[in-house]
């Protein structure tokens, strides 16, 4: 039996900062590709991330640090990476999003 069947959790989200701070890799280790590709096909759309990949089991985006403003829309780019902020030795990452897009964001990570 499933017991949340709208919540995929990720095994794992690491997040790995350059020297100067100006971008950060983000490494998705997700249970369901599924919803791991969903987010992908928004997330890759937010002006922080620069590139957008899948690697083996993981979900990688590379993100210069800052935060904007997100132009949400349903089904094109319904949720997304809103902030990457570098604070001393700590990476503090939001996401956004419209309805499910953003609950899906907030409750699986």
């Amino acid at each position: 039996m499933i017991v949340d069947p709208y919540n995929v959790p990720y095994q794992a989200i690491y997040a790995v900062g350059n020297a100067d701070n100006s971008l950060v890799e983000i490494i998705e280790f997700s249970s369901c590709y599924g919803g791991s590709a969903w987010a992908r096909h928004h997330y890759r759309k937010s002006p922080l991330v620069l590139e957008a990949k899948v690697i083996g089991n993981t979900i990688r985006y590379l993100c210069k640090t800052g935060e904007c403003d997100l132009v949400l829309e349903a089904s094109r780019a319904a949720a997304g990476i809103k902030s990457v902020i570098v604070h001393d030795d700590e990476i503090r990452i939001t996401y956004a999003g419209l309805g499910g897009g953003g609950v899906g964001a907030t409750t699986c990570r």
